[in-house]
């Protein structure tokens, strides 16, 4: 994903302004500069980010309601309403540190 949120931007700009990125001598890697200086660079990030946290929280959702219902809710089919969700952010925590860790195992 960072690459993503890194270079696109700078490929957009080159894109957008050849001439003026040509005019001014600045190469493909300075493109990030005058894609800051045009001030698009936040709109771009808001827009990605919005689109990440959208799909995240959908699959936290979707996880979570599954894992409640499906394994929970066999479990301990007496559990009231708010045992089930009480369960399903326990359960959305959880899978939020172990997508923490994974990702931390990519790094390292």
């Amino acid at each position: 994903m960072p690459v993503f949120m890194l270079v696109l931007p700078g490929i957009i700009a080159y894109a957008l302004f050849p001439t003026r990125l040509k005019r001014t001598g600045l190469c493909v890697s300075d493109a990030g500069a005058e894609f800051a200086a045009d001030g698009l660079v936040g709109l771009v990030m808001a827009a990605l980010l919005a689109a990440v946290m959208g799909a995240m929280s959908s699959v936290f959702n979707s996880a979570s309601t599954l894992v409640t219902l499906d394994f929970y809710k066999k479990i301990r089919p007496e559990a009231s309403e708010r045992q089930l969700v009480n369960f399903g952010r326990i359960a959305t925590g959880g899978m939020v540190l172990l997508g923490l860790l994974w990702c931390r195992s990519f790094i390292c």
